[in-house]
């Protein structure tokens, strides 16, 4: 069936209207697409970059407060013999009050763990901690030579 002339005046019609229309909406839309989207990712790194920033002091600001507290058990770790239920007890304390330690050990002087304070069910397996060498971790022969406390490297926690 051939069509009607009515038929391709009212497509050419629609074709033109659409393209009148369609046309500068797209237009308009790559514009805002090519001016804005730039604009959108600035912002949003910035806001990442802040965050990031705020989630490094609270990490800091909470590993301040714990090594004040590891400071103050050191002194007392000094003065009771490695195998003194008083130093567990001190040690248990702060592994379980303080929420930025999972687990606290005293080595001695060849880097071998003497004593550990560990939260809740780790208590249970204290003995698989003991005598465990801690001579291969930089961080910890570093301390040992400037006599300072040691902090592992890895900060992960869920609780703070």
């Amino acid at each position: 069936m051939k069509p009607s002339p009515s038929n391709s005046l009212r497509y050419w019609l629609t074709f033109g209207l659409s393209a009148l229309v369609g046309l500068p909406v797209l237009i308009a839309a790559g514009l805002l697409l090519a001016f804005l989207l730039p604009q959108l990712q600035e912002r949003f790194d910035s806001e990442y970059r802040a965050l990031g920033i705020a989630v490094a002091d609270r990490v800091d600001a909470l590993l301040v407060r714990s090594a004040s507290a590891i400071d103050r058990l050191g002194k007392d770790v000094l003065a009771l013999p490695d195998d003194d239920p008083a130093l567990v007890q001190k040690l248990d304390a702060l592994a379980t009050t303080d929420v930025a330690i999972e687990a606290l050990f005293v080595l001695d002087r060849q880097l071998k763990v003497v004593q550990a304070g560990l939260d809740g069910a780790e208590r249970l397996v204290r003995d698989n901690y003991i005598g465990a060498d801690f001579s291969g971790r930089t961080y910890v022969r570093e301390a040992l030579r400037n006599n300072k406390v040691a902090w592992s490297d890895v900060f992960l926690s869920t609780r703070g």
